[in-house]
């Protein structure tokens, strides 16, 4: 039997339209089948599937089809110009995430003698700190992550791209780190942000495949990472950069000047919403 691709293009997309929208669903299969035919573009519609590419499509499009993220699947997600590895131990890297780390990248090239050395605190994937040194690579970058199955996946990543990351497993709680702070020039991080309130308001693929870990927090406190975050920045006197929830994005801002903190700055992503917000930062 012949298996011709611009077929099963048609039916995934098809299938995947009940989920997605048609322009989702066209990027979606478009990886599907790159991934598969292990090349890029073009792909010629009249090109026959072995019964072994066949087989790997409908195991892909059964996990698809099942609520699995693409990335998962295929175990890579793109971070600016970046193939990471992934796996469910780490939340997939978001555009947003990329656009806060743009941002400190030109502040930090703008100002060259203020940041030398970075902390990147809930590392995950290592996205922002592998690509933190890869284009400064002058910058010494240092990653923490309290889930050693996240660690993991970062440290390979950064060897895969040959980058001098200095992770390492640590709690942000722990009472014993204030004076860690002291070391770095600044803080970074993308906590998790979401309430446990709002499980149910999120997509389904996100809900039950990504790391509870790296999302939720308790409801009867959502700024609690914010809070850690800039208790122990301002006892070290030390600026910081991490990514928010647009909802809570006053109310961290309203924290951060409350605890003291001075230069207290929100930014807007590219759809408008605040996504990001520094403190103590100096130009």
């Amino acid at each position: 039997m012949t298996f011709l691709l611009q077929d099963l293009k048609k039916e995934l997309i098809h299938l995947l339209s009940t989920y997605y929208s048609i322009s989702e669903a066209n990027t979606i299969a478009h990886q599907v089948f790159e991934y598969i035919c292990n090349e890029k573009y073009p792909f010629f519609p009249e090109i026959s599937f072995t019964e072994k590419q066949f087989s790997q499509y409908n195991n892909i499009k059964s996990r698809l089809l099942n609520g699995e993220p693409l990335q998962y699947i295929l175990e890579r997600a793109y971070f600016f110009d970046l193939t990471l590895y992934v796996n469910k131990h780490v939340l997939i890297p978001r555009p947003e995430t990329e656009e806060m780390v743009e941002w400190l990248i030109k502040h930090i090239q703008n100002t060259p003698n203020n940041i030398q050395k970075i902390l990147d605190i809930g590392t995950g994937s290592g996205c922002i700190a592998i690509t933190l040194k890869k284009k400064l690579p002058y910058i010494h970058v240092h990653a923490w992550e309290i889930s050693p199955d996240a660690l993991d996946v970062a440290e390979h990543n950064a060897q895969k791209y040959h980058v001098e990351v200095h992770f390492l497993q640590q709690d942000l709680f722990q009472s014993d780190i204030y004076s860690a702070f002291s070391e770095y020039d600044c803080i970074i991080s993308n906590p998790p942000y979401i309430p446990w309130t709002e499980k149910y308001q999120l997509a389904k693929n996100v809900v039950e495949h990504e790391p509870h870990l790296a999302l939720f927090v308790p409801e009867s406190n959502p700024l609690l990472f914010y809070e850690a975050i800039a208790v122990r920045a301002k006892n070290a006197g030390k600026p910081i950069v991490t990514e928010i929830h647009q909802e809570y994005a006053h109310k961290v801002h309203d924290l951060y000047l409350t605890m003291g903190l001075k230069n207290v700055q929100l930014y807007k992503d590219m759809s408008q919403n605040y996504r990001w917000i520094t403190a103590n930062l100096i130009d």
